[in-house]
């Protein structure tokens, strides 16, 4: 079981990841595995891209699975990687949580590729970080498991939404966030996907840790000026530049 990896979810973090594990593959002889949604099996990248045909393939439903079902597939294991992010719903990391314990693997990086959720606290406007602080606390609170937490503010991708309310593409507006001088720190999938498959080979080993990580940190007026001189596209293949 040393050096086998199962990664939950096959998004942009998740595939970054795997690309990123696989860079390691020849050098350190890896298992790597994809958790994919049951439903999607047939039309995932994972089995559709030639590039990942060394991937092993475990079909799985993440809400409708019990723990015991998805313990049973994380135990195959060494180390578990959770990259299916806060669209799969409330209460998903904590059961994703409790199955990576119940399986004893030896390392996990749950989902917590984002802000410092200790810093925060509990309380927020955002109920989904409550939940990332109880995952917190399960994987504090035993010594069977070992966990390393990859904290790498925000996904670049994030800041282009439109529901986000700083970039409006549609609009050609930029908004800021409480002041002009308040900073964003960014990350992009790739870096993310880099980062984490470098952690997870450091020597010597990185466990039981938050690990600070991040593209760039720019303030609410940085963006602004930059956005003034490039058209919409430009200035999406510019944030690429100008963070990484």
């Amino acid at each position: 079981m040393n050096n086998s990896f199962l990664v939950i979810g096959t998004g942009e973090v998740g595939l970054a990841v795997i690309n990123s594990l696989q860079n390691y593959q020849q050098s350190h002889a890896l298992h790597i595995g994809a958790l994919v949604q049951r439903s999607k099996v047939g039309t995932s990248q994972v089995t559709q891209d030639s590039k990942l045909k060394n991937v092993t393939v475990e079909p799985a439903d993440l809400v409708k699975d019990s723990i015991d079902n998805l313990a049973s597939i994380f135990a195959k294991y060494d180390t578990v990687i959770c990259c299916s992010g806060f669209s799969i719903g409330a209460g998903m990391q904590v059961k994703i949580t409790k199955a990576v314990l119940q399986a004893g693997i030896r390392r996990y990086i749950p989902w917590q590729f984002g802000a410092d959720y200790d810093k925060i606290g509990r309380g927020s406007a955002q109920p989904v970080f409550d939940e990332q602080l109880d995952v917190r606390d399960l994987l504090r609170s035993q010594n069977k498991t070992h966990w390393i937490i990859v904290s790498t503010g925000m996904i670049t991708s994030f800041l282009f939404r439109e529901d986000f309310g700083v970039i409006s593409l549609t609009n050609k507006v930029v908004n800021a966030l409480g002041n002009w001088n308040h900073t964003l720190t960014l990350t992009s999938c790739e870096d993310i996907g880099n980062l984490t498959a470098a952690i997870l080979f450091h020597q010597p080993e990185l466990l039981d840790q938050v690990v600070f990580v991040a593209g760039d940190t720019v303030s609410f007026e940085e963006i602004a000026t930059k956005w003034k001189p490039y058209s919409i596209l430009n200035l999406i293949a510019f944030f690429g530049a100008f963070l990484f």
